[in-house]
């Protein structure tokens, strides 16, 4: 009985942890937004870029997202693959923050 409960307390912090990535995604997206889309070469930085795109659309497509809500929640492997991931296009997004930030203080 307390084993059960606690893999649903369990499952529940994996579910919100999901769900405020996918959250994350709509926010990040925003950043991107005014990016030409058609950036040529095929850097490190490009491909991450790509893969970030992916997430923005992934994001959208509720079935995927619930389906990719469950893998994360259920297993560990995916779990941390998928906060790997994560904490790689946040490092994009980062990148593109400063990016923004000195664009803007040249135009001072």
């Amino acid at each position: 009985e307390n084993n059960g409960a606690r893999e649903n307390e369990k499952k529940n912090k994996n579910y919100k942890r999901f769900d405020s990535m996918v959250a994350k995604f709509h926010v990040w997206e925003n950043l991107f937004a005014e990016e030409d889309t058609a950036i040529s070469g095929k850097s490190k930085s490009h491909r991450r870029q790509e893969v970030l795109r992916g997430c923005f659309v992934g994001a959208k497509n509720k079935p995927l997202v619930d389906a990719l809500r469950i893998v994360y929640a259920d297993y560990s492997a995916l779990r941390i693959a998928g906060d790997l991931i994560f904490k790689l296009m946040g490092k994009v997004v980062a990148s593109r923050k400063r990016m923004i930030e000195k664009e803007m203080s040249n135009r001072k």
